[in-house]
């Protein structure tokens, strides 16, 4: 117990509060729900060998997950080179000014009426960013779907480490068992802030599907940290998951419209969010879709997560936004 204790502690675990609004079936009344919500601020290892979690577990499909880490790194470091527009410093030049200063190319054409020989330089960079990834890891992402959302989140996470001015952080949520309490749990498995790329290559390949999908309830919970490391960056919330929310009686339209709400909340703080369906070999059912869209609206994607230049395309259309 004293190791369990010491563990939960060095890891900043603690129990955050999310509500929604539920409706009764035959009054049609709002009711307001509470649910206590787990959040791991640190992943650490001593947590993995001393409080039980199916979020993670350290023995089975260890190696195989390590396999996706390190293809995700791969991945990575094509994305980087893509994305390092992100980085740059674009400077404009404008001529043919009535101010300024003089454009030497220009001086031979200066004469009475022909004031027009100035020039000057514009110079734009952008702001610090951060991008939050939040993986679904659910029992309904188990197997390929799970492989693609972490080989991405870790491509996204390398690429930002190789650029100076982008942090990342990746967390997953599930509903389920941790240290004998079935409730929604969210992991913060790495944050650029604090951890090296080091972190993902020894912690990441323990994290497993487990358990049923509390959605918007995990992201609540994370709300308030989310958008206290969003001022005065370049904000993206990027959102991987198969849809599909359930978690008790959270679930069907309201659970969607919970979720919704979280981004809303997100959007109107200057969050960038993309949300990607992920897919495995089974494609994505016409009710999976629905709800995704219910969620996420005209930030949902479908696109194939394990092609990086779709991937890359989708990222800078959201940079673009902003710049």
């Amino acid at each position: 117990m004293q190791k369990q204790m010491s563990a939960l502690e060095n890891s900043g675990t603690e129990i955050r509060e999310s509500k929604y609004e539920e409706q009764n079936y035959w009054s049609n009344e709002l009711t307001t729900k509470k649910v206590d919500v787990t959040v791991i601020n640190n992943f650490t290892k001593d947590l993995v060998n001393n409080v039980h979690c199916g979020m993670y577990e350290a023995h089975w499909g260890v190696e195989r997950r390590r396999e996706w880490v390190n293809e995700g790194i791969r991945r990575g470091i094509v994305l980087g080179k893509k994305l390092k527009v992100r980085a740059e410093q674009r400077d404009t030049k404008f001529n043919r000014l009535r101010s300024g200063k003089i454009d030497k190319r220009r001086i031979s054409n200066a004469g009475f009426g022909v004031e027009n020989i100035f020039a000057k330089i514009e110079s734009f960079a952008y702001n610090p960013g951060l991008i939050h990834i939040s993986i679904d890891n659910s029992g309904s992402m188990n197997g390929d779907r799970f492989q693609n959302a972490v080989t991405t989140a870790v491509a996204i996470a390398k690429a930002c480490s190789m650029i100076e001015n982008m942090d990342c952080v990746i967390s997953f949520r599930a509903g389920s068992d941790f240290a004998g309490n079935e409730m929604p749990v969210v992991l913060i498995a790495y944050d650029s802030r604090k951890h090296g790329m080091n972190q993902i290559k020894t912690m990441m390949p323990y994290c497993c599907t487990s358990g049923i999908t509390p959605e918007g309830l995990c992201f609540e919970a994370i709300m308030k940290e989310i958008v206290s490391s969003a001022k005065g960056k370049d904000a993206y919330f990027v959102n991987m998951s198969d849809g599909m929310p359930y978690y008790g009686n959270y679930s069907g339209d309201a659970a969607h419209k919970h979720t919704r709400a979280q981004v809303k909340n997100m959007a109107k703080e200057g969050i960038k969010v993309i949300s990607y369906f992920i897919t495995g070999s089974h494609g994505i059912h016409d009710s999976e879709r629905s709800a995704f869209n219910a969620m996420y609206g005209k930030e949902a994607q479908y696109i194939d997560t394990k092609k990086i230049n779709e991937v890359a395309k989708s990222m800078n259309s959201k940079f673009l936004e902003i710049a």
